[in-house]
């Protein structure tokens, strides 16, 4: 009984370990994003349910009806920054969305075309979620993730619709699907495709994007491409946007640091726990 009791102890002090190194993780990332915002001049948005009364300017008006007009007025608040504030279709190129063809039920190996699924950029870029490209299909190479690519999706939940990512890397012979966006860069360079990955996925852009999102489905929305270049981004001068970037950096280090100890230490107490249960190591 007091093995057991020990087998016990030691898998229940390390899952409160791994649930503590859990907070600290969510911890960072709310003062890693509250920075960002801050550098910005920008604030969280406020609540979505209208006060007894309230008033605006009548140019502020877009929308009749109180709800409406005060989601309206939360947005443009949320939007105000303390540098220039520019339309995305300004700003960018262009927006490149994919090809979906009917793809083999599984992922493609090394030496294979395959599509990405939406999936691959919900939370943040994996190119493991995808589908192999029949044999029979050609592939379009012009549609070929590349290092250094910002990608959009056009189609998801309510929650995830427009989620962003930044490709930091991917293997070769991987391409967009036509549910998935990829921003075309100016020449002229005005804006970091790290930072704009990461505003997009802030709570000010959240807002416009779910705001903007078509779709009568709950499990289901979408956004144009019309839509998303019509998104208003803080644009601070390049200089600015790396160095706040910099800082999002060092604060997503530490995260990684953190769910690699958490991902160890389970792995370890696993192992432990079924060598003690097996007798092969001690119990302590």
């Amino acid at each position: 009984m007091s093995a057991q009791r020990a087998i016990v102890g030691r898998w229940r002090a390390a899952q409160e370990a791994v649930a503590a190194a859990g907070e600290r993780i969510a911890r960072i990332e709310r003062e890693t994003q509250a920075r960002f915002l801050g550098d910005l001049g920008l604030t969280l948005p406020e609540r979505a349910t209208p006060p007894k009364a309230f008033a605006l300017k009548w140019q502020d008006l877009e929308r009749w009806g109180p709800w409406q007009v005060w989601e309206d007025y939360l947005i443009k608040k949320a939007s105000v920054s303390k540098f220039t504030t520019r339309v995305l279709g300004k700003v960018i190129a262009d927006l490149q969305n994919g090809w979906s063809p009917k793809c083999l039920p599984r992922p493609a190996s090394d030496s294979e075309w395959g599509v990405l699924k939406v999936s691959a950029v919900t939370f943040g870029y994996d190119q493991s979620a995808n589908k192999a490209l029949p044999p029979k299909l050609k592939p379009r190479p012009q549609y070929e993730v590349k290092e250094g690519d910002v990608l959009i999706t056009r189609a998801n939940t309510k929650e995830y619709v427009g989620a962003c990512a930044f490709v930091p890397a991917t293997r070769e012979r991987l391409m967009l699907c036509d549910k998935i966006f990829r921003v075309v860069f100016r020449e002229s360079l005005d804006i970091d495709a790290r930072y704009l990955s990461y505003l997009v996925g802030t709570p000010p852009l959240r807002r416009q994007i779910e705001k903007a999102a078509t779709g009568s489905s709950p499990s289901m929305k979408n956004i144009t491409k019309t839509a998303l270049l019509a998104l208003m981004i803080p644009l601070p001068p390049l200089s600015v946007q790396r160095a706040i970037m910099k800082r999002v950096g060092a604060g997503r280090a530490e995260i990684a640091r953190e769910r690699e100890a958490a991902d160890r230490l389970r792995r370890e107490t696993q192992a432990d726990v079924e060598e003690m249960i097996l007798g092969v190591r001690p119990v302590r």
